[in-house]
This record gives structure tokens, C-alpha cells and sequence, in this order.
């Protein structure tokens, strides 16, 4: 199997980088804190819809839009992150009584385990499936009650987080924790998104190197070294999930996987072709304002899978037909196709809102872990899928969670 990538013009590169830095200048003089929040956003918007601009066949256009979307994002941010506390963070900090009990990692894992048994997938366990994503999209809603277990999951799943703080010098015992419900969710699925298994692990390793020192110098030429075997195995998974062979070297692997994940950047000229769509922004605007409501009070007409949207926008290929398979726009291009060429900048400052108000709700030390969780995770959904993948967390994981502290605070002092 022959891989042909398009061409890569290296002379726009330093001009990317430039572009992408130059809004987060004020970095430097901020905290620790500051910087571990805000460096993951950065990376993944460069990989996601900044690197790309450099393939042949993106329109050399993008680059304004980028840098200002970019710039907008960096200079919002700034305003809300702002750590007036200079000192190095005390790590081993670990007062909130929540981190001190099994119960919601213990649950977290049985809301995960629950739909094996009730789909009768529980040989799954000891036997998994090959990936199928066929059966991802149409099987996995079969059971009644799949949505109920959606919910319950992503309600308790910040407090989750937290309480793995008791494993952060534990890397077994943390790996199992963090890792085993996705492969729970696998087995049940047969499929599982590789970016998200990849934000985790990437969470699990940046708390290893931070709590666990004396290795982190193996830890670094361990990852170097297992990085062409990951590239290998992301691509080898991408086609087995599809039913496709995959007989692709080395070097093929990693230059399609690369292509693949930075090429999102290529869509601008056909956004441009669709032009602004009202009505689009409109059904934007109504799922934003009423996220945090429960669907039976929503606009049941309105059509709010938005990338499902785009994809039918730019192939022709719609919802059902042979061959559909969604395309991500990256959130630049996201913001294109849905605010247009004038309102995008909103599209930009909006989300630096959220991001910005969520670390500044993040007050307790010993939460560094949820910190990573809603820096990590949520940067690379953003970069990757748009905001229609993590706004949800932001207004609804969330708002209950900081609701639910607050009133545990002021009761249970924790």
C-alpha cells in the first residue's frame, strides 16, 4: 500500500509558529499554574488547525484567519488567567475529603461496566471485539437505557477525577483507574475515539512526571522512543476500525497519520464557497443557549449535529447514504463555517470565555489533576472536533460539579 501525502511548504512553518506564540507573550511572567493550564491549548490549536497551513492545498488565506482568530483567543485568555500567586504549586497538597475515598472511582467503573451486562457483552470483557466503527455508530444506541448511563457518567465524572489524586504516586493502581473504563466502553462498542484515549494517557503521563520525579528522566526516552510504535498503531487502528487491511511501513504510518490529523486546515477554500448560512448561526446559538437544559425542553426541528452538518456541506453525502463518515473541521475552521468571514473573532473570544472562567473556578490545590483534565482533554477536544464536542462538558459536567463543591463546602466543609 502506497501512502501519497500532498507537499509540505516549510517556509511558512516559522511564520505559523510566530503567529501562535506571539499571542500568549504574556505567559512568560505568569505562574506555574498558569502555564500548565494554557501550554496544552496552545500545542493542540497548532497541531490541529495551525500546522496544516502549510500543506499545499490549503489556501495561503487561512493564515490571516488563523492568526486572528489566535490573537483574539491569546488576549481574552490573558484576562482571565491570571495566577497572582507566583510561588511553585505544592503538589502534595491533599485536604478535600472527596480525594480520600474509592467511592467515586468505584462507581465511575460500574456505570461503565452496567451496559455489558445489560447488552449481555460481558464476554467481551475477557474476549474484546475487533475495532468496528459501523457498530460504534449503529449499535451502540440500541439499549434504552444507553442515555441514562451517558449522563450519569459525565455527571460524576469530574469528581472522579478528583478523588484519582490518591493514586498520583501509584502509577499502576492510577493507570488501571484512568484507563480501564475506556476499555470498558470499548469492549461494549467496539470502538473508541483515539484522540480521547490519547488526551487520557497524555493526562496520566504529565501527572507521573509531576508526582513522581525520580523518573521522570525514563519517562522522557521511554516516550521518545515508543513514539513511532504509537504513530504505528494510532494508523493501524484508524484503517481496522474501518474493516480495511492495513499492510502500511513505518515511515508510511507516521507521515498518514500526521497528514491525517493536520490537514483539517485544507477545508477553508469550500467554507469559503458555502458563504455565511443565518440560519445555521441561529440553530448555533439556540443548542449554546440551551445546553444546559434537558432535550425535552429544546427545539426538537432544529438539526444540532454540527460537524454531521459540515460534513454533508462539503461532500454531498448525507446522513444514512454509503460512504458518509463525519469530517472535523478544526476550531478555526469551525468558527468559518458557522459565524462566517466577519463574526468568526465571537466565535474565538467565546471560547477563551469558558476557558478562562473554568480556571478561574478551579481554586483548590489539591484538584491539580481536574486542572489537567480541563486543559488536556478539553484543549484537544476543542482543537480536534469544535466546540460542539466541549461545550457540553463545560455547561453541564462542569456547572454541576462546581455547584455540587460549593454546596459540599458549605456544609461538609470539605
Amino acid at each position: 500500500m502506497e501512502v501519497i501525502v500532498e507537499r509540505y511548504n516549510w517556509w511558512i512553518f516559522p511564520v505559523i509558529l510566530f503567529v501562535t506564540c506571539l499571542p500568549f507573550i504574556w505567559l512568560r511572567r505568569r505562574s506555574t499554574r498558569d502555564k500548565i493550564y494554557v501550554i496544552p491549548f496552545i500545542l493542540f490549536f497548532f497541531v490541529y488547525s495551525g500546522y496544516g497551513c502549510g500543506w499545499e492545498s490549503c489556501d495561503i488565506r487561512y493564515l490571516f484567519y488563523y492568526s486572528v482568530w489566535m490573537l483574539v483567543f491569546g488576549l481574552t485568555l490573558s484576562f482571565f488567567v491570571n495566577d497572582k500567586n507566583k510561588e511553585q504549586l505544592n503538589y502534595n497538597n491533599s485536604q478535600n475529603k472527596l480525594i480520600k475515598t474509592d467511592f467515586f472511582p468505584l462507581l465511575y467503573i460500574l456505570i461503565n461496566l452496567l451496559p455489558l451486562l445489560i447488552n449481555g457483552k460481558w464476554h467481551n470483557i475477557l474476549s474484546p471485539p475487533t475495532p468496528n466503527l459501523t457498530e460504534a455508530f449503529h449499535g451502540g444506541e440500541s439499549s434504552g437505557g444507553h442515555s441514562y448511563f451517558y449522563y450519569l457518567e459525565h455527571l460524576i465524572n469530574p469528581f472522579y477525577i478528583v478523588c484519582l489524586y490518591r493514586y498520583k504516586e501509584k502509577p499502576i493502581k492510577l493507570f488501571f483507574f484512568f484507563l480501564f473504563p475506556f476499555y470498558l466502553s470499548y469492549v461494549n462498542s467496539a470502538y473508541l475515539a483515539r484522540s480521547t484515549l490519547m488526551a487520557y494517557f497524555l493526562i496520566y503521563l504529565t501527572i507521573i512526571y509531576i508526582y513522581i520525579p525520580k523518573i521522570r528522566k525514563k519517562l522522557i526516552i521511554s516516550c521518545v522512543v515508543a513514539f513511532p510504535l504509537l504513530a504505528f498503531g494510532l494508523s493501524w487502528y484508524t484503517y481496522a476500525r474501518l474493516g480495511h487491511a492495513f499492510n502500511l511501513s513505518l515511515y508510511d504510518s507516521i507521515s498518514l497519520l500526521l497528514y491525517q490529523e493536520t490537514s483539517y486546515t485544507t477545508h477553508f477554500t469550500e467554507i469559503q464557497k458555502l458563504g455565511f448560512n443565518s440560519r445555521l448561526l441561529g440553530d448555533y446559538m439556540n443548542w449554546f443557549l440551551t445546553l444546559p437544559f434537558p432535550g425535552f425542553l429544546k427545539d426538537s426541528s432544529r438539526d444540532y449535529f454540527f460537524n454531521a452538518i459540515f460534513t454533508e456541506k462539503l461532500t454531498g453525502v448525507y446522513r444514512g447514504e454509503m460512504g458518509f463518515s463525519v469530517l472535523l473541521p478544526g476550531v478555526v475552521n469551525e468558527g468559518l463555517f458557522i459565524f462566517g468571514n466577519y463574526l468568526f473573532v465571537f466565535h474565538s473570544f467565546l471560547i477563551a470565555f469558558f476557558v478562562g472562567l473554568t480556571y478561574k473556578l478551579l481554586r483548590y490545590k489539591q484538584e491539580m489533576i481536574l486542572l489537567l483534565y480541563c486543559s488536556i482533554f478539553i484543549a484537544s477536544l476543542i482543537a480536534r472536533a469544535g466546540t460542539v464536542s466541549a461545550y457540553p462538558i463545560y455547561m453541564k459536567d462542569m456547572i454541576m460539579y462546581f455547584l455540587a463543591i460549593y454546596i459540599l463546602r458549605k456544609w461538609i466543609k470539605i
